[in-house]
C-alpha cells in the first residue's frame, strides 16, 4: 500500500483446513443530444442507471478496444455511484474467484493428479488477474488500518519470504492443529502463486538454516504433501478476507462511495481517494513493475542498466504482463467509466465542469496505453529482452519505452489540470516522480 502523503496545491488543490491428514492419497512426484455542461453539485443520482450525455457521435467516439467511448459528459453524483457499484462488482468478483480457487486447491491436495494442479493454476490465474484490478482501489476497506486488508490479500510489493513459505509447509505437514501465522510476507496470493508454480521443489533457504535440511531430505511425493498441508489454509483464508472485502465495500447502490453521495465534503473526499489511486500505473507500474525488473531504475534495482529479474511481481506463474494489463483496465474504468456500455467515468466529469480539451486529451492518451497493453500479448521477459538495450529517455521503439512514455503522458495529465478542476491533490511520491 501506498502510504502518500498529501499536499494540497496553490488553488485549493493542485490536487484478496491442513492437507487431510485422513487421507489415503500419496503425492506423486510431479451519444445522443448536446447539452451545456454544468457545475456538479451534491445530489441523488438515478438508483437505476446514470444517463450521461454523449455529445459526439458514438459512431466515431467509440474505441474498438474495450468498448471506450469518449466524449461523455457526467455529474459528480452520478460518476461517484458508477465508481462505487463498479468496485463492488469487482470485489465480488473477486470473492468468487478466490472460492474457485480455494475449491481447486482442496480437489487437487484430494488426489495430487497433475491435472487438478493445472486446474487450480488456471483458478489462481484468474484471482490474481481479478485482484490485479482491484490494486487501483485502494481506499476505504484496503486503506484502513494501514492497509492490513490488503496485505492480508495480497502483500506486494512487500517481498515475500520464501524460506518461511518451506517453513510454514513443513510445520504445517508435522502437525495436525496447526495455524496460520499472522505474518503476511508468507500469506495471501504471494505464497499461494510459489506453493503452486514453483517446479523445482528446492529451498531457497540459506544453507544454515534448519529448514533447508528438513526441506530437502523429503521425497517430491512428501514436499507436496507438506505444500498442500499449508496451502490448503492459506486458500481458504483468501476467500475469508475476500468475503470481508465484499461486506465492508458494500452492494450496488449502498456501498462505500455511494453513501458519500449528497454530502458535499464526502463527495470531495471520494472524489480524492479515487483520484490518488491513478497514481499506481505511475509508481508501480511504471516504476516497480516494469522499470526495476528492466534495470532502468537505479533506486529500485542497484544493478541498473543491468536488469533485475529477481523484481519481476510474478516470477512464479509469468503472469507479470498480465498483471501489468489488468492494471491499465482499471485506468479505463475509472477513466471512462465501469460496465458495458461505459457509462462516463472521470474525463465525463472533467467535461461536465467545462473542461472538455483536457478531457479529451486524457481520452487519447489512456486509450493509447490501453491498446499497448491489450494488443501486446508476449511474456513480461519477452519484451524486455526486445527492449535490447533501448534508452527509453531518447527514443521509443520497444514496447517498453512507449509503454513508459504513455504513462508519462497520461501522469502528466493528471499532476496538471486535473488538480485545478477537480480541487484535488497530488500525492507526495508521485509529485516528486519525474522518471
Amino acid at each position: 500500500m501506498r502510504n502518500y502523503l498529501y499536499i494540497p496545491a496553490l488553488a485549493l488543490a493542485l490536487t484478496l483446513n491442513a492437507c487431510d491428514s485422513s487421507s489415503s492419497s500419496s503425492a506423486p512426484a510431479p451519444q445522443v443530444t448536446t447539452t451545456q455542461p454544468t457545475t456538479a453539485q451534491p445530489s441523488q443520482p438515478n438508483s437505476e442507471n446514470p444517463t450521461p450525455v454523449d455529445p459526439t457521435n458514438p459512431a466515431t467516439g467509440e474505441s474498438s478496444v474495450l468498448g471506450l467511448r469518449s466524449g461523455l459528459v457526467l455529474p459528480r453524483a452520478q460518476y461517484l455511484q458508477n465508481v462505487g457499484n463498479g468496485i463492488a462488482k469487482s470485489a465480488e468478483d473477486f470473492l468468487k474467484a478466490s472460492d474457485a480457487l480455494n475449491q481447486a486447491t482442496l480437489a487437487y491436495c484430494g488426489s495430487y493428479d497433475p491435472a487438478l494442479l493445472e486446474t487450480a493454476k488456471l483458478r489462481f490465474s484468474d484471482a490474481m488477474l481479478l485482484w490485479q484490478q482491484i490494486e487501483l482501489f485502494q481506499m476505504g476497506p484496503l486503506s484502513e488500518n494501514s492497509a492490513a486488508l490488503k496485505y492480508k490479500i495480497y502483500g506486494w510489493p512487500q517481498i515475500s519470504n520464501y524460506c518461511k513459505i518451506d517453513e510454514e509447509s513443513m510445520l504445517a505437514l508435522s502437525d495436525a492443529e496447526y495455524s496460520l501465522p499472522s505474518n503476511t510476507n508468507r500469506k495471501g496470493l504471494q505464497a499461494l502463486e510459489y506453493l503452486l508454480y514453483d517446479a523445482s521443489l528446492t529451498s531457497i533457504c540459506p544453507a544454515s538454516n534448519e529448514t533447508k535440511g528438513l526441506w530437502e531430505a523429503q521425497t517430491p511425493a512428501k514436499k507436496w504433501e507438506a505444500r498442500c498441508a499449508f496451502m490448503k489454509p492459506v486458500a481458504a483464508e483468501l476467500v475469508t478476507n475476500a468475503t470481508t472485502l465484499s461486506t465492508q465495500w458494500g452492494t450496488k447502490d449502498n456501498n462505500y462511495i455511494t453513501s458519500k453521495i449528497g454530502n458535499q465534503d464526502a463527495e470531495q473526499s471520494a472524489l480524492q481517494e479515487i483520484f490518488n489511486n491513478l497514481f499506481y500505473i505511475d509508481l508501480e507500474v511504471k516504476n516497480q513493475k516494469l522499470a526495476a525488473v528492466a534495470g532502468s531504475d537505479i533506486k529500485l534495482c542497484p544493478k541498473s542498466p543491468a536488469p533485475c529479474p529477481d523484481k519481476e511481481e510474478l516470477r512464479f506463474s509469468h503472469l507479470s504482463k498480465q498483471a501489468m494489463t489488468s492494471n491499465v483496465r482499471s485506468i479505463a474504468d475509472l477513466i471512462f467509466g465501469f460496465g458495458e456500455p461505459r457509462s462516463g467515468g472521470l474525463s465525463a466529469l472533467l467535461r461536465n465542469d467545462n473542461a472538455s480539451a483536457i478531457a479529451a486529451t486524457t481520452e487519447a492518451n489512456v486509450t493509447k496505453l490501453i491498446t499497448l497493453t491489450e494488443t501486446e500479448q508476449s511474456s513480461l521477459e519477452t519484451v524486455l529482452a526486445a527492449k535490447n538495450g533501448e534508452d527509453c529517455d531518447a527514443s521509443q521503439n520497444s514496447w517498453v519505452c512507449k509503454v513508459r512514455q504513455t504513462i508519462k503522458d497520461v501522469v502528466g495529465d493528471f499532476k496538471g489540470e486535473y488538480t485545478s478542476i477537480l480541487k484535488t491533490s497530488v500525492p507526495l511520491a508521485p509529485q516528486g516522480d519525474n522518471d
